[in-house]
């Protein structure tokens, strides 16, 4: 797939270096006791427990930003809308993740919940859907709309997993976070049913314990330091493509009807 002919327009872009870690949970409550004196919790982190992220991907009929990804690619991008179940009546999130090489670059918008359906159903678009209707986020919402338009792309998995996050004590702009219990359920159809807790939800075990570091620029020293303490292997690790790995390995079809019959 040709991810560069997919043009992310300016607005509501972050930038960022990302590394991955897989762990056991004994090495994970290691490296956290390490970490206490470098960094705070995040303010997600409510009463230092951790917290659930919901997600629904969406993909194109032959699952190309899945292939992407599975292919190695170096520049690919992938699709999601992000909820925070906790808390029902908050905004989602519709999100492009891009990977150029080594650089992230995200593109968010926050939307209304109740508008969410009609956005992934191609509705005509309205900056009331938007929690905060900035050019920016106008912007980001435009460009995942055209860009699902253009690789005729429709939900085809949720993503769940408990994230434990802490940032950096310090001025560096560092956030670390230790991700467990990574589950999927499959959905080629939009609901607002989606969000809630009753699916059966299918383990993951692609992982025990997957701590991710995200940083701004060059590594700090605190961090490289950490890694070779703890003599850390860096790898890939997409959360969607486990999940898909393992509905595939149930024999579950990630396609519509529709697309079954012209696939």
């Amino acid at each position: 797939m040709d991810v560069d002919a997919v043009k992310v327009e300016e607005g509501a872009i972050f930038q960022r270096f990302e590394a991955k870690y897989r762990l056991n949970e004994i090495t994970a409550m290691a490296i956290r006791d390490y970490l206490t004196p470098f960094v705070i919790p995040d303010k997600h982190n409510i009463n230092g427990k951790p917290y659930c992220i919901n997600s629904l991907y969406l993909d194109s009929p032959d699952l190309r930003l899945y292939q992407s990804s599975a292919d190695g690619e170096k520049n690919r991008f992938k699709m999601r809308i992000r909820s925070y179940p906790d808390d029902p009546s908050s905004p989602v999130f519709f999100e492009i993740k891009r990977r150029m090489n080594q650089i992230i670059l995200k593109q968010r918008a926050t939307v209304r919940r109740e508008c969410v359906g009609d956005l992934v159903h191609g509705a005509g678009f309205q900056t009331s859907a938007l929690e905060t209707p900035r050019m920016s986020e106008i912007r980001a919402l435009l460009n995942f709309r055209d860009i699902m338009e253009t690789i005729q792309a429709s939900p085809r998995c949720m993503v769940c997993y408990n994230r434990e996050a802490y940032l950096s004590a310090f001025n560096d702009p560092v956030r670390i976070s230790f991700d467990r219990h990574l589950t999927c359920f499959p959905a080629v159809e939009y609901s607002e049913a989606l969000w809630l807790p009753e699916p059966i939800w299918q383990d993951v075990r692609s992982f025990e314990v997957l701590m991710e570091i995200k940083f701004n620029d060059a590594m700090p020293l605190w961090v490289q330091e950490l890694i070779q303490r703890f003599e850390l292997t860096r790898v890939s690790s997409a959360k969607y493509n486990a999940c898909v790995n393992t509905l595939r390995q149930l024999g579950i079809s990630l396609q519509s009807r529709s697309e079954k019959i012209l696939l």
